[in-house]
């Protein structure tokens, strides 16, 4: 088997294993906890997933698109790590300020 057969491969395993996971959690937390606990329960997974997408400042998609034109491990790939960083604590800065107030 070929490396990228063996790691797709294993991607899956893990994928399919989360998804598992998750919905045994989801099941076992519904049946255990109360209706206004559940409701809570979704709303802060909501919240949380909503202000997860705010906080990346949509840089995955530009991580996708244009690190391929910065990459050079000779030069540290022009320093797109950084970018990367700096993006991600601003968004990350702005959506905690937001949610505090």
């Amino acid at each position: 088997m070929g490396i990228i057969e063996k790691q797709a491969t294993q991607n899956a395993l893990y994928s399919y294993l989360g998804a598992i996971l998750g919905f045994i959690s989801v099941l076992w937390l519904s049946h255990s906890l109360s209706t206004d606990e559940n409701g809570l329960i979704r709303i802060l997974i909501s919240i949380s997933t909503l202000l997860a997408q705010f906080s990346s400042l949509g840089f995955s998609a530009v991580t996708t698109r244009l690190f391929p034109y910065f990459r050079n491990k000779d030069k540290g790939h022009h320093g797109f790590l950084f970018y990367a960083i700096i993006v991600s604590l601003v968004g990350f800065l702005l959506c905690w300020i937001v949610f505090i107030f």
